[in-house]
């Protein structure tokens, strides 16, 4: 197995729009064929198309890079803070940490959304799951390689919010110091503070939980006034195609009525004329007979 040969194609078909993914996976793997690399063949054509947030975070990281990769630093610098949090070294940056990493995907969803509203998809009805991809992918160490290459099929397992509490307790459950306060005010202390640290990173976990919801709500309001919208546009469609059915239907009784005005009046006419020439013969049926009347005699 030449995996070079594979990688370089699987970075190829994960990069492509969605819609050309099967099309171009079926290409490759057949020139593979073509050149007798089966095995390589084969393992192309193992890969399956991305879900929409999934290629969304593909596209992300052959677009943004730098800031892909910024997203990864921050997932590790919030992971050595807790470290060095759970070792008994103190827990300052924690909090700073932790508000760049959520920077970070804030940051990269706002790219999703131009890509996803470029890709004819309304960004509301992704960008939470793109969120989690990208979450979940920097704090799991497992996904790091996969997130720079751009070349996720579906969400990685695990995928969610819930996942800050599992970076939260990198280590299990740790002494933890609180972030804010100086490591000398317990100096005197022989056991380290352990709920001031916990209660920040579980303070954080539930903010972005709430920040998901928030968007979840937001998401659901707006979906509604869509419907709203719909429905009431299909009303406003079927009132306009209503009249101008009646207005179509008012044309044509007004044309028939003009046009059997026109045959009364033709008709009319006529009955004139016929009644002029009835007139004209019995006119000169009366001065045959007068003159006939005046041979005889």
């Amino acid at each position: 197995m030449d995996h070079e040969l594979l990688a370089s194609n699987v970075d190829a078909i994960y990069a492509v729009a969605r819609e050309d993914f099967t099309g171009e996976r079926d290409r490759r793997a057949k020139q593979l064929r073509a050149d007798d690399h089966r095995e390589e063949a084969a393992a192309l054509r193992s890969h399956r198309k991305p879900t929409l947030p999934a290629w969304v975070v593909n596209q992300l990281a052959r677009r943004f890079p730098d800031e892909v990769v910024g997203l990864i630093n921050a997932a590790e610098q919030l992971r050595d803070v807790q470290r060095r949090a759970a070792s008994g070294r103190g827990g300052a940056g924690i909090r700073e940490a932790t508000q760049q990493l959520r920077r970070s995907v804030a940051d990269l969803r706002e790219h999703a959304r131009e890509l996803l509203q470029a890709a004819g998809s309304r960004p509301e009805a992704h960008l939470d799951e793109v969120g989690q991809v990208l979450f979940a992918a920097a704090v799991g160490q497992d996904h790091h390689e996969t997130l720079r290459r751009g070349v996720f099929v579906t969400v990685p397992a695990g995928a969610g919010f819930g996942a800050v509490d599992a970076l939260a307790l990198v280590g299990g459950t740790a002494a933890v110091e609180d972030p804010v306060r100086d490591n000398d005010d317990d100096a005197g202390s022989d056991e380290p503070d352990t709920a001031a640290g916990t209660s920040t990173l579980e303070a954080a976990a539930q903010e972005e939980r709430r920040r998901q919801a928030d968007r979840e709500r937001r998401r659901q309001a707006d979906l509604r006034r869509a419907a709203q919208r719909r429905e009431l546009e299909q009303r406003q469609g079927q009132l306009r195609r209503s009249k101008e059915r009646q207005q179509r239907r008012t044309e044509r009784a007004e044309a028939t009525l003009a046009q059997l005005r026109t045959r009364m009046s033709e008709a009319a006419t006529d009955a004139n004329e016929q009644r002029a020439a009835l007139e004209r013969i019995d006119q000169q049926l009366a001065d045959l007979e007068e003159e006939l009347n005046s041979l005889d005699g």
